[in-house]
């Protein structure tokens, strides 16, 4: 079990399979580490998926891959040991964004072309 404290007040008081997987807010998500928060309208832009709720993804649930046919491009990466930071540019909807991914290969460069999906 886990309580979160803010400002002295108790703002979450639960299993922390609970806050880590299904946080009720952006906000409590960040105590346990890098998260991706999307609306569902940033979900249908950044995932191609439709949601009624906002969508909440780890790093490790989030896969960031290079593809010509993709719609975001890269503008800056960052490597940070288990987690890499992305901002990538959505060009369509002319939104930036920044995602917390696990890297699975080379670094992603500025420029690189890539398709943002959810795993698992």
């Amino acid at each position: 079990r886990v309580v979160c404290l803010n400002d002295g007040r108790v703002v979450f008081a639960g299993e922390v399979a609970a806050l880590y997987h299904r946080p009720p807010s952006v906000e409590l998500a960040r105590f346990l580490g890098p998260i991706n928060w999307f609306s569902p309208d940033e979900a249908a832009k950044w995932l191609s998926i439709s949601a009624t709720s906002d969508v909440c993804l780890r790093p490790e649930r989030l896969s960031i891959v290079r593809s010509d046919s993709g719609h975001h491009v890269v503008r800056a990466s960052r490597f940070a040991g288990s987690v890499a930071e992305v901002e990538l540019a959505d060009e369509q909807a002319s939104r930036i964004k920044t995602l917390y991914h696990r890297p699975t290969g080379d670094e992603l460069r500025p420029g690189d072309r890539v398709v943002v999906q959810c795993v698992g």
